[in-house]
């Protein structure tokens, strides 16, 4: 004891700079390491972008629309690049195959001995080494970067203001490749958000050779030329619909004409005595030569064209690299044009990689040509929709059917009959005027049979058509024209669908939007694909729209095409009409009648003469179809008025200017992403901290484990928000209101993120910018602030509850145990040094430590608390059971334990923290044998690994005890016991990580003064003040909106936004969620 140094037992005093020493900290480092780093944001480098001259739209350019590579599992992936060209005349686009390769990184690397280990793999690797590798020192090891140079001499080195490692590798994205990496820890998953993030060319202007530019046009035509030689070999088999076998039949016909003339001969030549094997080798040409000469020489001379004019651009797209080609893909039946990447003297230059006839410029796509871009806004009708039980009766029947047809069938055919008929009968559909309908009919089979397009294209110009199948109601003419809409009739659902999808390719629009569009989107999608038409692709061939669902919400993408949900929108922007005071919800009718009002409070021009108003339910729609389908011809016009009536509130809400241009300004500050990926969330907003971990340290933020980790963090956190924010208004007076009717009431807004902008704006230059910019009108303002308060929430807000959370912790152990902040300080720099002297790592250099701090018994520690609780939550989320009810309580189980902030007055000295914390931990480590062999196989193997790495963590606490037992070390334990400092001082770790981390992330420290905790709180204080000073009474709150009481309330200087006022209201409680992040 006496030979304990003094200042040894001060290393853990804090200082000013929140920078505590770092051998002193549990080397689990930040996702910054400084936050001096030199990286920043693009700024918004003319404010002209977001201008709505219309000289912008005088000028014609290309811009690239999207990034991204081909998903081939067996061979390299190229990158797909589409371009658009912005012309109010003439609009095109564009889609080239570049042979561009990907940097892949490491995950942030701790030890030099884990980054020398790792460059030796490389180096020894045959295939890997022949790539360019670029390898990040830690400034700690500058003085080894000569040494390393010279080992790895192929390798290049750059030493880092950072305390951590990192190696990128510029690869092409081909899966073997990546499966080597991935086997050595590198990040091969997201590479088109990488390349995105590498290239920084979305939206932005670029600069097409004349030459190139009539490549473009080349390939149009030859594909255009391909589709007219398709249509040529149907007329050898016409077909009413879709039939499979024909289908297989023009699809063989169509390869053997390919083959016959790629290989140079005529059909002349059958009758040459040369090829007397010819009629033999191409038997079905031949047949169909005789079957119709005629059509067959017009075949001919369609591919004696295309070869021609594949052979002249093959040769000028060569002219500008010969490693340039027009292929023709079978996959696709397309002829796609294929560019070498430029290769820079730096192969780690983000900058001149363009093919050669291109030029990235660094001007962005302006909003006034953004805006103006050809757009389809869409809507689809599918009366007859089934139910899922529907469905599986009919396939259950379908198949029955199949049986009783089956002359080898082995059941008795009355009892099929039977089953069939017992299984009709519950198909049986009972309606109120159309009496008992059976679904089993194919003329009552679930398809689409409407489809409303209207597109205003770059000039102003406008397409609206209606493509409806034809019912059963007799009229004298067909109607040409309902509602300002070309009604165009079809037969089936083949070719309704086909023309709708060969009108999209045709228009080529930029944009789609629907209401709940990917519904209408995935809809055509299934009906071609159930049709065999043609695929639903439009700017990208083999890249049809893809659905991505969490909970309620869909999100569905398409390369280079422009996605918005005005459903999604609404509810991004007026997230309040789901208030119970409105009566309202984001239905198409209520969100299109709230813009219309507004325009109008506004001065702002509509496109809605009024307000507009549904005819008819989902159900009342079914039992119109079905009264259309009987030959009611009242019902049939009733179907046309309502179908063609909703395009237009559609296009009411996508021309809300001011958001429209908030939805352009957000995306400027990610401007690599997708403004479809803004449109469906304000989450998008995530990828600033994506792009700054990417740009400093080279690496992919939150990838595999820990990303899901991060993600149920957030979900944890959604789940707290409501009661955190009930606790922060309850501070300043502010209860949750009370039910009952009320006059003269404002709904107001509290603008939380408009307080806090101090600690959002470091994170990104714009958002400097974005705030200095917020509309002065408050429905426009609100909506405006819904990204930045996402942002806050979904990561500041977050890593601040995340801290609060750990320091609570050793906060309460500090009153309860009776102990000083400063004395339990001294205490942990004693037992880190006790520690450390007994394991070996507290007397090395430092440099050396490096290599061994991973295996010290504090760090053990650490590791292993953080292990059980990571598997103690894997386990509890995939949690299966062979009854579904043991599930529950399971749960109920393990959770049973009062939490450490009950009964705390009752606790003593030397009560076991680790104990009280994790009492659910200890809990499913002692799961009784009744609980147990409920669980299911994957659930049995995971209690079995969390005992297993529980009793590894007892095991090192073990080892840790049995140092402080002794004798000469019984100073440490005279006033804690030896379990609650091990667990103080992890927590202490802990603590210390998430403030570094907060501070680092956001340059303001969580705690302390000058501190978010104070900004925050200073915030609510604010509110608190006004309210108080202006006698408002406060009927209370629900989320981030309040409820005030007051005939004429003066909003001048108030924290809050006003948002209606209602002279009279009925409040009722409500579970109604208004947060929409995931």
């Amino acid at each position: 004891m006496n030979s304990f140094k003094r200042n040894e037992g001060n290393i853990f005093k804090e200082s000013k700079n929140f920078n505590s020493d770092p051998e002193f900290i549990y080397d689990e480092e930040p996702l910054l390491d400084d936050s001096d780093s030199s990286f920043s944001n693009k700024e918004y480098k003319k404010e002209s972008w977001l201008s709505d001259s219309e000289e912008e739209k005088k000028k014609e350019f290309w811009f690239v629309s999207h990034l991204g590579f081909e998903q081939y599992e067996n061979k390299k992936n190229r990158l797909i690049m589409s371009l658009r060209k912005w012309s109010s005349e003439k609009p095109k686009v564009a889609t080239v195959y570049l042979d561009h390769s990907v940097f892949v990184s490491t995950e942030v690397i701790y030890y030099y001995s884990h980054f020398i280990n790792l460059l030796s793999k490389i180096k020894k690797d045959p295939e890997l080494s022949k790539y360019p590798v670029k390898a990040f020192l830690s400034y700690e090891r500058r003085n080894n970067k000569a040494a390393l140079e010279s080992i790895f001499k192929d390798f290049e080195f750059e030493v880092d203001n950072l305390k951590s490692y990192g190696i990128l590798i510029n690869v092409p994205n081909d899966r073997r490749i990546l499966a080597k990496l991935e086997k050595l820890g590198f990040q091969t998953k997201n590479l088109n958000k990488s390349i995105r993030r590498q290239l920084q060319w979305m939206y932005r202007k670029i600069v097409v050779s004349p030459t190139l530019e009539m490549v473009f046009d080349k390939v149009e035509t030859l594909n255009l030329e391909y589709d007219r030689i398709k249509d040529l070999i149907k007329e050898f088999y016409p077909s009413k619909g879709h039939d499979p076998i024909i289908s297989t039949k023009r699809t063989r016909a169509l390869n053997e004409f390919r083959e016959f003339f790629n290989n140079q001969y005529k059909i002349s030549d059958f009758s040459n005595p040369a090829f007397p094997d010819l009629k033999k080798r191409y038997s079905l040409i031949f047949k169909l030569v005789n079957l119709n000469p005629s059509l067959s020489k017009q075949i001919e001379d369609k591919f004696n064209y295309l070869f021609a004019t594949l052979f002249s651009v093959n040769q000028i797209v060569k002219g500008l690299d010969n490693e340039n080609s027009i292929s023709f893909n079978p996959d696709t039946c397309e002829f796609e044009i294929v560019l070498k990447s430029r290769i820079s003297n730096n192969p780690f230059n983000t900058k001149d990689t363009e093919p050669e006839g291109m030029k990235v410029e660094e001007e962005r796509l302006p909003y006034s040509c953004w805006k103006s871009l050809s757009t389809c806004f869409i809507d689809i009708e599918k009366p007859m929709w089934k139910t899922d039980e529907e469905r599986q009766l009919l396939q259950k029947i379908s198949e029955l059917r199949l049986e009783l047809n089956d002359p080898n069938s082995k059941r008795d055919a009355a009892v099929l009959m039977d089953e069939i008929k017992q299984l009709t009968e519950r198909l049986i559909l009972h309606t109120k005027e159309a009496g008992d309908i059976d679904l089993t009919e194919d003329r009552f089979k679930e398809q689409i049979s409407r489809v409303m397009i209207h597109i205003r294209r770059e000039n102003g110009s406008v397409l609206r058509q209606y493509f409806k199948l034809r019912s059963n109601a007799k009229t004298e003419k067909e109607i040409k024209e309902i509602n300002g809409f070309e009604v165009r009739y079809f037969d089936s659902e083949h070719e309704l669908v086909e023309a709708v999808i060969s009108t999209l390719k045709h228009e080529k629009p930029y944009r789609l939007v629907g209401h709940v569009i990917p519904y209408d989107l995935k809809e055509i999608r299934e009906s071609a694909r159930k049709n065999k038409t043609k695929r639903f692709e439009i700017a990208v061939k083999k890249k049809e729209p893809r659905l991505w669902r969490r909970g309620f919400y869909q999100k569905i993408t398409m390369a280079a095409q422009e996605i918005l949900d005005t459903h999604r929108l609404a509810s991004v922007w007026f997230p309040y009409l789901k208030l119970n005071v409105f009566d309202l919800s984001h239905k198409l009718a209520d969100v299109a009648n709230f813009i219309y009002r507004e325009k109008r409070r506004m001065g702002l021009s509509t496109v809605l003469d009024s307000e507009f108003h549904k005819i008819a339910t989902h159900d009342q729609l079914k039992e119109l179809e079905i009264k259309a389908i009987n030959g009611d011809i009242n019902a049939e016009q009733i179907l046309d008025f309502y179908s063609t009536h909703d395009i237009d509130p559609l296009i009411e809400i996508f021309d809300f200017e001011p958001l429209l241009r908030t939805l352009y300004s957000a995306s400027l500050m990610v401007p690599h992403i997708s403004i479809s990926d803004v449109a469906f969330s304000p989450t998008s907003m995530d990828e600033i901290f994506h792009m700054r971990e990417w740009s400093i340290r080279h690496s992919q933020l939150y990838y595999g484990y820990k990303e899901k980790k991060r993600e149920d963090e957030r979900q944890i956190f959604k789940r707290r928000l409501n009661e955190y924010m009930k606790r922060q208004f309850s501070d300043e007076g502010i209860s949750q209101f009370s039910p009952g009717r009320y006059k003269d009431v404002y709904l107001t807004y509290f603008p939380l993120e408009l307080l806090l902008s101090k600690a959002i704006m470091p994170s990104n230059s714009n958002w400097s910018f974005y705030f200095n910019n917020l509309h002065k009108d408050n429905i426009i303002r609100i909506a405006q602030l819904q990204y930045p308060k996402y942002f806050l929430r979904r990561n500041i807000h977050l890593d601040y509850y995340l801290y609060r959370k750990e320091n609570d912790i050793l906060e309460q152990m500090e009153r309860q145990l009776n102990i000083s902040h400063n004395e339990l300080l001294e205490l942990f720099g004693k037992y880190y040094y006790v520690i450390g002297k007994e394991d070996g790592t507290i007397l090395m250099d430092p440099l050396d430590r490096e290599m061994r701090i991973n295996q010290s018994l504090t760090r053990e520690y650490y590791k292993a608390y953080s292990y059980i609780k990571d598997k103690f939550r894997s386990f509890i989320i995939s949690l299966e059971t062979i009854n579904p009810k043991a599930s529950r309580e399971i749960k109920l189980y393990i959770n049973k334990t009062p939490g450490r902030r009950e009964n705390t007055d009752m606790l003593f000295q030397f009560f076991n923290y680790f104990e009280l914390e994790n009492s659910d931990l200890i809990s499913l480590y002692n799961l009784p044998e009744k609980y147990s062999c409920q669980l299911a196989d994957d659930s049995k193997k995971m209690l079995a690994q969390f005992r297993k790495a529980f009793n590894r963590f007892k095991d090192i606490e073990g080892k840790i005890k049995s140092i402080l037992s002794k004798p000469e070390n019984s100073f440490l334990t005279e006033k804690i016991s030896a379990e609650n400092l091990m667990f103080a001082f992890n927590q202490f770790q802990i603590k210390t990580f998430k403030f570094n981390q907060f501070l680092a992330l956001y340059g303001i420290p969580p705690d302390g003064d000058d501190s978010f905790r104070k900004l925050i709180n200073n915030s609510y204080a604010i509110l608190g003040e006004w309210i108080k000073k202006n006698k408002i009474t406060v009927l209370g709150a629900k989320g981030d909106y309040i409820f005030l009481q007051g005939k004429e309330i003066d909003f001048s200087d108030s924290p809050l936004i006003p948002i209606y006022r209602f002279n009279e209201i009925n409040l009722v409680d409500s579970k109604t969620n208004l947060e929409l992040f995931e």
